[in-house]
């Protein structure tokens, strides 16, 4: 966090109204995409986000590092979003998940109709198998390849151990490329 956004941050967990605003201002989008990657529904997901970010300025001032605003903020969108899922009595279907942007873009040359068509089946088929992993090893990959966090944030964001989140990264590509291959030997289940 740099020296400016740090005074802000301080003046933000003081009560200053303006400071809050402009602390959370850049960061809607993001936490939004975040919740609808977990829900799933735009709708709760703006819900998600507005109910954590008015839990978060409550307890801003009880946050004693302020380098960890951002994990410490995405923790609480996840477990918002996760409270939310819970409470409609539905796990988070993620096959349109091929259709978000990627939050890192390569720069590579624009692909033909027919490498698009290929590369959206193929995303979609892993977002599939992606929806299939159990949470514990989901919401890691999506936090990771969709979200673009370290393994660092994502441990801050679900406070766990980076051991842990590794070791569930790990065992979450075993199992997609398990599936990928049995999928490629078997043809596709449905």
């Amino acid at each position: 966090m740099e020296d400016n956004e740090l005074a802000l941050f301080r003046r933000a967990a003081a009560g200053d109204v303006n400071a809050q605003e402009a602390l959370f201002a850049g960061r809607i989008d993001g936490l939004t995409r975040l919740a609808y990657l977990i829900t799933r529904d735009h709708s709760a997901a703006q819900d998600v986000v507005q109910d954590a970010l008015i839990a978060s300025i409550r307890h801003l001032d009880s946050l004693r590092e302020a380098q960890r605003f951002d994990a410490w903020l995405s923790r609480i969108v996840v477990n918002h979003a996760r409270t939310y899922c819970r409470k409609a009595g539905r796990s988070v279907p993620m096959e349109d998940l091929s259709l978000l942007p990627r939050v890192e873009e390569n720069g590579a040359a624009i692909p033909s109709p027919e490498e698009s068509i290929l590369r959206n089946e193929q995303a979609r088929r892993l977002a599939e198998m992606i929806s299939r992993l159990p949470e514990k090893h989901r919401l890691p990959v999506l936090l990771m390849y969709y979200q673009g966090m370290s393994e660092r944030e994502i441990a801050s964001a679900l406070a766990l151990p980076s051991t842990t989140i590794k070791s569930r990264l790990h065992a979450a590509r075993k199992r997609l490329r398990t599936m990928i291959e049995r999928e490629e030997k078997y043809g596709r289940l449905q």
